[in-house]
């Protein structure tokens, strides 16, 4: 996280620079909102889970600076221009090599979007005014217009990071009746969030019971962790049967983790409820550690009845 953050955060305090100089705050504005839908239309289109940070909007900026070299040079002073080869290859670099090899982990969707999103709104918005004239009154109103966006972007992340039951529970329904185009993953996240902070309502739990449910169905009851999640969620509704049904499929598949019969323990009550477990690869390697351990170990038979819940 540290990393990620102080390279976008620079990549938007330099380039963000070299955008608002030669085209002021007002036609920047209007770049950041239009390169940032294309930076979501693109995560969309590329189908990813779940992605994090702001390096569409820098990717974003950098199509407004490819598209000022190309298309209103001649009102650019020199002192303010990038190579264009230098500027083309690290494109071509970024775009065709890095986002390639590290697909895993970079966002090229997203970065493909806000790129040709950037190029595009500085077709709309105009090149640079350098005589000193006021922006037009159309520019204006599509800054406040972008400005009223993003604070309607950020009004539901912020209900949900306060927890507000009210925001989750309209947001789970929204995915619930809607196609499962966010992925199992975003199912899975927001069926933990509901289960594992605060104080959900009924309803909400039910909610979170739900989309755990759809996530276990999609990866055909072969993921361990999003098991838990199902399991975690039976578990705070108080059906402790399903929770345990749950939880040992999860330990069925993943018998060397420790997390899992940790999970165990608190739904049978051998363990605080409120003391949940260390995450998975973060406990000690035994799943009986110390003087507890008398031998008395779980084995699991691979050729016995499977339990369908």
């Amino acid at each position: 996280m540290p990393i990620h953050l102080a390279v976008n955060v620079g990549g938007l305090i330099v380039l963000g620079h070299l955008v608002e100089r030669p085209l002021g705050t007002l036609k920047t504005i209007v770049i950041f909102a239009i390169g940032g839908a294309g930076a979501v239309l693109g995560s969309l289109y590329y189908g990813y889970d779940e992605v994090i940070g702001s390096s569409g909007l820098v990717a974003a900026l950098t199509g407004a600076m490819l598209a000022l070299e190309f298309h209103h040079v001649e009102s650019m002073p020199g002192y303010w221009r990038l190579p264009r080869r230098i500027f083309l290859w690290a494109l071509a670099i970024q775009f065709l090599l890095i986002d390639q090899m590290f697909s895993n982990v970079l966002a090229g969707g997203a970065h493909l979007g806000g790129f040709a999103g950037g190029y595009l709104a500085v077709w709309f918005v105009g090149g640079p005014v350098l005589d000193g004239k006021r922006e037009p009154i159309p520019l204006r109103i599509a800054a406040l217009a972008s400005g009223a966006l993003l604070i309607f972007g950020f009004a539901p992340i912020l209900s949900l990071s306060l927890h507000d039951d009210a925001a989750l529970e309209r947001h789970a329904l929204r995915l619930l009746n809607s196609p499962n185009t966010l992925g199992i993953q975003h199912d899975n996240a927001i069926a933990w969030f509901i289960a594992t902070e605060g104080e959900p309502s009924p309803i909400s739990l039910d909610l979170a019971v739900a989309l755990a449910d759809r996530a276990v169905i999609s990866t055909g009851r072969q993921n361990p962790n999003i098991l838990d999640t199902l399991a975690e969620a039976f578990f705070r509704t108080g059906d402790m049967i399903s929770a345990l049904v749950t939880i040992e499929e999860a330990i069925r598949l993943a018998p060397e983790e420790p997390y899992f019969y940790e999970q165990r323990r608190r739904f049978i009550g051998e363990r605080a409820a409120d003391d949940r477990p260390m995450p998975p690869g973060e406990g000690p390697a035994d799943p009986f550690p110390g003087p507890e351990d008398d031998g008395h170990r779980f084995e699991f038979d691979p050729e016995a009845p499977a339990i369908t819940l």
